[in-house]
Formats: structure tokens, sequence, C-alpha cells
């Protein structure tokens, strides 16, 4: 995977937290890349879906406040890769960025 904002190939050092969330009957991984490059995130969201179809996607680029945010309230809870965990960070992650 590529940096969104800059191109820098990946590797998996970038990745700074991960969070399982369940929605829409099925579980997504968001995990949160930072670009040594440029300080952007890119956010790989995965989703375990039921019928087998499991797609990825890529959000952002997110400039490093805004990524900083996600790492911080994912490091505030308690089990980030429960996907049942109902703390605020769940909540406020529920589609990979803070509402």
């Amino acid at each position: 995977m590529n940096c969104l904002k800059c191109q820098t190939k990946f590797n998996s050092s970038h990745c700074r937290a991960r969070i399982s969330i369940f929605a829409i009957g099925h579980e997504c991984i968001y995990s949160y890349w930072r670009c040594r490059s440029c300080g952007w995130y890119t956010i790989d969201a995965y989703e375990d879906r039921w019928d087998g179809k499991d797609p990825v996607k890529h959000l952002g680029p997110f400039p490093a406040d805004v990524g900083d945010r996600c790492v911080q309230l994912i490091q505030a809870c308690p089990d980030p890769m429960n996907q049942d965990c109902e703390c605020d960070s769940h909540k406020a992650l529920f589609f990979g960025t803070p509402g």
C-alpha cells in the first residue's frame, strides 16, 4: 500500500494503530498508516463481510492532526480489536475518523 498524499510505499512499521468496529452486520478494521516522508495519514478500511466479498478501501489522505487524534482515541480504548466494545473511542471512530 502507498501513501495517498505522496505515494511513498508503506511497510509494517508505518502502521500506527488499528481498531475493529462492528457495523451493518459485519466487522470493519481501520488501520492508520502515517507516512514518514510527508507526515500525512492513509486509512486502510477492511470489511470482513458475511458474503465472502471482503472489500478494502483506502481513505484519505488526512493531515497529521486528524490521524494523531485517531491514534490517541485507539490508545485510550482498553481493547481496540474487540468489535463489540462500546467505549467512546469505538463510537468516535465508527466511520474511521472522529465526526
